[in-house]
């Protein structure tokens, strides 16, 4: 009977020894009717279990948790379980150290979770930021390194959460929602990353190379990978085949920080290897004190392992001596890259081995930041330029030659074809760049709108129609664009410098519900990321990528179901954004239509693409020829141009979201999005 007895409380034992999850606020379920205590909260509204307000996107479940963080509150105002009785007691082991919570919030700041005993021993919370608002998002906490409590210090078994570690200048009311425990291994692999290492570096003498992140060689010590610049990035450090690899998930801008400051004066290039899924624009920088700065664009091949040597010249006026800071920006908050062997060193490509290019010249000049891994540079030549310039390249090893293939116009392309004649090595590639003149504005007016009947168009921003009265075209919303309307040609025209994002806010809702098309015009000289949203009460938003071509007008009619899940019948407001607060666009001809019920536009209206999704390699078809039919990748870059044809091939596209620009043969244009599987 003594043996029986230790047996069952050995099972009672290690049954009750681990928490109680997941905690989905479901009746039955757990959290639901647990004891929970507000804290440092001014006066401490109670938590509520409550339907879900918005059960869309990751989060369809029933009910959820409400917070509201009063403004008077502290910024660790929170909400605490009851001690040893909900959660139940437990240790942390390989299988519960990773702690996933949903969360829906109006505004971007810390959540915090941490876990503490009967005694009142814990650890420090662990914060993590929501990298979006106003819908759900699941938000990571990695207790790996968390320790069990100490001896006399009591066992885990209350949960503290801190939904708005932030100070608050208005309440806000948070919702969160399935928190669960787990391992990670169970998790499936990081989407669209990497399945290889990057490549190995060759091996450098130690006094040729300064490194930062390889492990390769010896790294320069105490360097801060994450330092607190107010980033959406969330930086971690992964292996991928052994190999230790930096991970910038929901990247805009990231910054490193050394211990002391770094003289590279010795060093000729900066060395970096990047992979990206779906990152469009990345800049890296070297900071010297000041700050001073100068930022180097990465020319991106997406899916794969690139290399860049940057020669330290691009950097300019940099000081090499007094390094401090390296910095990488260019994301919208949504993208993921990966770096890895980040070095300087002054070892030039060994002769005979490689043909890389050394030096390009276009005109006489050489052209300043260029650097043999580029594959795409953008050379500005004076407005009115009619000649084509020369253009002549240099490369490393003495043994190859650089075949150049002049542009035939300008704007235009070049071609340099660089191959080595060693016998041991043959290598061939291209590097093509863009020959453009220097129009920063547009020197006429966008296209004059067809005529349309009243019932037809509600027209936001044109000269065309009647525009809805009282509009704000210059809402402040902290962003650092700067609008105005300007006259071309007698038109009036919207201009947005020093462009970021912009908003434009209606007097009273409006019901498009009736129309099929949001149209726009707009030109722009350098913006490479512009998305327009359609705005419900709510908010609810959702954007558009416009697809980019510098320096044109450019029209849009984009149906507004691309808008799915705005309320067309309570339209509040518009939002344009995409750019980094140096770039400027115009607009114009805002404004909503149907089509008329004219037999060809009916035909037009009528046009179906399929299969979509579509596998690379197949042939999309079209119900109807278009007279013309442009692919663009997400980020807005030509990819290909079709002419007089009913079905669009895609050998040549990646997997992929993709947008086509079909013009049918009476003028009119409709945008669809592509999937290539």
């Amino acid at each position: 009977m003594k043996n029986i007895t230790i047996i069952i409380l050995m099972l009672f034992a290690s049954l009750s020894f681990a928490q109680n999850q997941p905690i989905d606020f479901e009746p039955g379920g757990y959290g639901y009717d647990w004891t929970w205590t507000v804290f440092e909260n001014l006066t401490n509204p109670p938590l509520e279990i409550i339907a879900n307000p918005d059960q869309s996107g990751i989060n369809t479940s029933a009910t959820v948790a409400k917070f509201t963080a009063l403004e008077g509150g502290n910024p660790w105002a929170g909400v605490e379980s009851q001690q040893g009785v909900d959660l139940g007691t437990f240790q942390w082991n390989d299988d519960n150290r990773i702690v996933k919570i949903h969360v829906w919030k109006p505004v971007i700041s810390d959540v915090g979770i941490k876990f503490a005993t009967e005694t009142g021993w814990a650890e420090p919370e662990i914060l993590v930021s929501n990298t979006v608002t106003n819908q759900w998002e699941e938000l990571t906490f990695d207790f790996s390194n968390a320790i069990n409590p100490p001896d006399g210090n009591g066992t885990l078994g209350q949960i503290i959460i801190f939904p708005d570690f932030d100070n608050r200048e208005q309440d806000n009311v948070v919702y969160f929602d399935n928190i669960t425990f787990g391992s990670g291994d169970d998790d499936p692999p990081p989407a669209d990353g990497p399945e290889v290492a990057a490549p190995t570096p060759p091996a450098l003498d130690p006094d040729d190379v300064i490194s930062i992140f390889s492990d390769a060689f010896t790294d320069v010590e105490g360097t801060d990978f994450n330092p607190d610049w107010g980033q959406s990035t969330q930086v971690s450090i992964i292996d991928i085949e052994g190999s230790s690899t930096l991970k910038y998930a929901n990247f805009n801008y990231q910054g490193t920080q050394f211990a002391g400051s770094l003289d590279v004066s010795e060093m000729e290039y900066l060395h970096l290897h990047m992979w990206t899924a779906d990152a469009t624009s990345v800049n890296v920088f070297c900071i010297s004190e000041g700050p001073v700065e100068t930022g180097f664009a990465l020319p991106i091949t997406p899916n794969q392992w690139i290399s860049y040597d940057i020669p330290l010249s691009a950097f300019d006026p940099v000081d090499m001596t007094d390094i401090i800071q390296l910095k990488f920006d260019g994301g919208d908050g949504t993208q993921t890259i990966y770096l890895d062997n980040i070095y300087f060193h002054a070892v030039e490509p060994e002769e005979g081995t490689d043909a890389t290019l050394s030096d390009l010249q276009v005109g006489g000049t050489t052209v300043a930041g260029f650097a043999p891994t580029i594959l795409n540079y953008s050379v500005v030549l004076p407005e009115g330029t009619t000649e084509v310039p020369t253009v002549t390249a240099t490369t490393t090893d003495p043994d190859a030659s650089a075949v150049i293939t002049p542009a035939d116009a300008i704007p235009g392309t070049t071609s340099i074809l660089v191959t080595s004649a060693n016998t041991e090595v043959e290598l061939t590639y291209t590097v093509e760049f863009s020959i453009e003149t220097e129009d920063t504005e547009p020197t006429v007016a966008a296209p004059t709108p067809p005529a349309r009947n009243p019932e037809d168009v509600i027209s936001i921003f044109s000269d065309a129609y009647e525009n809805v009265p009282d509009t704000d075209f210059f809402p402040w919303w902290d962003q650092t664009t700067e609008p105005s309307i300007i006259e071309i040609e007698g038109s009036q025209t919207l201009k947005y410098a020093n462009f970021n994002y912009q908003g434009i806010q209606l007097a009273d809702a409006i019901d498009i519900s009736e129309m099929e098309y949001l149209h726009l015009d707009m030109w722009t000289a350098d913006a490479t990321s512009v998305n327009v949203f359609c705005i419900s009460t709510g908010p609810v938003e959702t954007p558009f990528a416009l697809p980019i071509t510098p320096n044109e007008w450019v029209s849009y009619d984009i149906p507004l179901t691309e808008f799915d899940p705005v309320d067309l019948t309570d339209l509040i407001q518009f939002k344009f954004d995409g750019g980094d607060g140096t770039q400027t666009i115009y607009l114009d001809n805002l404004y909503f239509f149907r089509l008329p019920t004219s037999v060809s536009e009916i035909g037009y209206e009528g046009l179906t693409v399929y299969p979509n999704p579509v596998r690379s390699g197949e042939l999309v078809q079209l119900s109807m020829q278009a007279e013309m039919v442009e692919v663009f990748d997400i980020s807005g870059k030509l990819m290909q141009s079709f002419f007089n044809i009913s079905s669009v091939p895609t050998d040549r596209l990646n997997r992929g979201v993709y947008l086509m620009r079909i013009q049918s043969e009476n003028g009119h244009v409709r945008i669809s999005r592509l999937v290539v599987k």
